[in-house]
């Protein structure tokens, strides 16, 4: 626990006792209190310290942590806890900050594109309606329209990427 009050050593009986009624239930499940500082600390300290907690297993100190993280000692002194795990991650960080890596705006116009977006064609009796459908603005915006003749046939290439449009021994392609 950090955020504790700074105890000096002939208080610190007190003062397990003090956590003890106000831990409840949790006190009987706490081995032993570790008290990382003597009294000549003080000066260096002042009067935020910390309290290590022993518990029998992990899963006790997990739970114990969980409890006691935001718990109120004092008006002063409000308890983070942590299990040596998480305090081992942190200490175990390397110093030098990386910054977040940010995307430029043509890099999420692309990722959008590629994954937002979708060529659609609709087909009516008389006209065939080419256009673009996003899945999160629920938007159609029509690119090309085109008369359909009753002999034509349209078809999308097998990537997606070209209509084909045959009409007796007219072919076109549109690229998109």
């Amino acid at each position: 626990m950090s955020n504790t009050p700074f105890v000096e050593e002939e208080k610190r009986e007190k003062f397990k006792a003090f956590l003890a009624k106000k831990f409840g239930e949790l006190s009987e499940k706490i081995r032993e209190y570790i008290f990382p500082y003597s009294n000549e600390d003080k000066a260096v300290i002042g009067n935020d310290a910390i309290v290590i907690l022993k518990f029998d297993s992990f899963e006790e100190a997990k739970s114990a942590a969980a409890a006691l993280n935001g718990f109120d000692i004092d008006k002063a002194h409000k308890v983070n806890a942590v299990t040596f795990m998480d305090y081992d991650k942190v200490v175990n960080m390397d110093d030098k900050y990386l910054a977040p890596k940010y995307f430029s705006m043509i890099d999420l116009i692309k990722w959008e594109e590629s994954n937002l977006i979708e060529m659609v064609m609709a087909k009516t009796n008389s006209k065939v309606f080419i256009g673009k459908i996003h899945y999160f603005k629920k938007e159609f915006n029509q690119i090309y329209s085109m008369p359909l003749n009753k002999n034509a046939s349209i078809k999308w290439s097998p990537q997606g990427k070209f209509l084909v449009s045959n009409d007796e021994n007219v072919k076109l392609i549109f690229k998109f």
